[in-house]
């Protein structure tokens, strides 16, 4: 079977060809899913005539708003937030022995690093809560397959369960386990305003992760990803003695990273002559060290 050989190949890029398999899904998807029959042909775009995988047609995000482009019975129904429009996205998943597959094959190595079986808090809807999310799909075999016993979720009927992950953090803050953090953007930062109000701070042990989604369409407000990571970068627990070596981290990382944001900018600048008619604005990045006496 083509999703056994997958499998296999997910979990070990050694059993098999990237382009090969990558033509064989294709040749498998043109034969069973109609819609994407008809726009395959439209393009003149059919497995006799596709040599590289760069060359099969895309799907666009929005057919699947409208059109069933299952191409095996569904053994689980995801469906997007909504959050774009009216409609939501439908994805009929066939094959979720494969979806675990590639999760146990990417998220230990991307994520874990040294952790073993760390205590993990999630502020994710569960499945129970979503069972339509593939978000929460991932998260619930992440929490049951790497994550401590004392694991949790701290997501509830009315969103964020701020006294629940208040709690877990500061069970980490006293027992000194690292710990993994599984949250959206929008819940880090209620979780962080709610630590705010109550002038909570938290320091994690080394070695702790944070894995942020993303996902902040349709909410009632927004904040930036550098407003997020600008809370996430200050800490007033720091001895004193660390002082000089983290100035010595800034000074070192701050100008590589100042270096990359000039090559950046250089390679995207036009020339004053060719600016007529572009509206152009100012871009620019800076490295700031904050070090203030408690």
């Amino acid at each position: 079977m083509l999703d056994s050989r997958i499998a296999r190949y997910v979990a070990d890029l050694a059993t098999a060809s990237f382009e090969e398999l990558s033509l064989e899904a294709f040749a498998y998807q043109f034969e069973r899913v109609e819609p994407f029959r008809r726009l395959c042909r439209k393009q003149q775009a059919v497995p006799s005539t596709i040599a590289q995988w760069r060359d099969v047609p895309l799907v666009p995000a929005l057919a699947f708003k409208t059109l069933d482009l299952a191409s095996v019975p569904a053994e689980e129904t995801f469906r997007s937030s909504g959050t774009s429009g009216l409609l939501r996205s439908v994805h009929g998943h066939g094959f979720p022995d494969l979806y675990r597959t590639t999760i146990d094959a990417s998220f230990p190595a991307a994520c874990l690093g040294t952790l073993d079986r760390p205590p993990m808090l999630s502020l994710i809807p569960d499945r129970s809560q979503a069972p339509d999310s593939s978000l929460s799909f991932m998260i619930d075999h992440v929490l049951a397959s790497y994550g401590a016993p004392e694991s949790l979720t701290a997501f509830g009927g009315r969103g964020l369960d701020a006294a629940k992950a208040r709690s877990f953090l500061a069970a980490r803050q006293r027992d000194g386990r690292a710990t993994l953090i599984l949250t959206t953007a929008f819940a880090l930062a209620t979780l962080l305003e709610a630590l705010e109000r109550f002038d909570l701070r938290f320091r994690l042990p080394a070695s702790s992760v944070v894995f942020e989604t993303g996902g902040y369409k349709g909410r009632t407000r927004e904040l930036s990803r550098r407003e997020l990571f600008e809370r996430l970068a200050d800490n007033a627990t720091i001895p004193a003695d660390k002082a000089d070596a983290f100035h010595a981290f800034i000074e070192e990382r701050g100008l590589e990273f100042l270096q990359d944001v000039d090559a950046w900018l250089s390679q995207h600048e036009i020339d004053d002559q060719d600016a007529s008619g572009i509206r152009t604005v100012r871009l620019g990045a800076g490295a700031y060290l904050i070090h203030d006496e408690i």
